[in-house]
């Protein structure tokens, strides 16, 4: 995968997460026909907003399209899921079309600290465009209000557009 900009590097294709995880069983799976994976991640504005953004690039389009329309239905298919003995709830969001395919997510839960249990509320978008997929998460720790919550879904978004548009130019479709 040619060079993005600074900041993102390669990522191991196995992906894998960590934690005792349980729910949403059927949203595991393993993608098929993936070529290259890069990522960043940054913290954004002041508050502690955390944001990762990573790309996959298919060897076709049509594998691009099978992985992302299978993701995305068994991830549409999950209300809620255990981290650790913490629940965390899913709602798909509406967001506008700006790549082949987009599908938005807005995950909420609590972690445990050893200061007791922080909030937290996340902003998972995905898009599609040809040959690469390319997500965006958005992780804000601590109690939102409903209005930080709707700057946090928008701002998302914005940048979920950045990054799309940003892998259509420089690694094409």
């Amino acid at each position: 995968m040619r060079d993005l900009t600074d900041g993102w590097h390669k990522t191991d294709l196995s992906g894998g997460g960590g934690g005792d995880v349980s729910g949403c069983e059927s949203a595991s799976y393993t993608s098929i026909g993936v070529k290259a994976k890069a990522g960043r991640d940054f913290q954004y504005a002041q508050v502690p907003t955390f944001i990762t953004e990573e790309v996959m690039s298919f060897g076709t389009r049509e594998a691009a399209r099978r992985d992302f329309s299978k993701g995305v239905r068994q991830f549409s298919a999950c209300t809620d899921f255990t981290i650790d003995g913490k629940t965390f709830t899913i709602k798909r969001l509406s967001v506008g079309g700006y790549a082949d395919q987009v599908a938005a997510f807005r995950i909420l839960g609590s972690v445990a600290t050893a200061a007791g249990d922080v909030p937290m509320s996340l902003f998972l978008v995905v898009t599609r465009w040809g040959r690469q997929q390319v997500m965006v998460l958005t992780t804000v720790g601590g109690r939102v209000t409903s209005t930080v919550l709707a700057s946090n879904k928008r701002s998302t978004v914005q940048i979920s557009r950045a990054a799309t548009g940003k892998v259509a130019s420089v690694l094409g479709r």
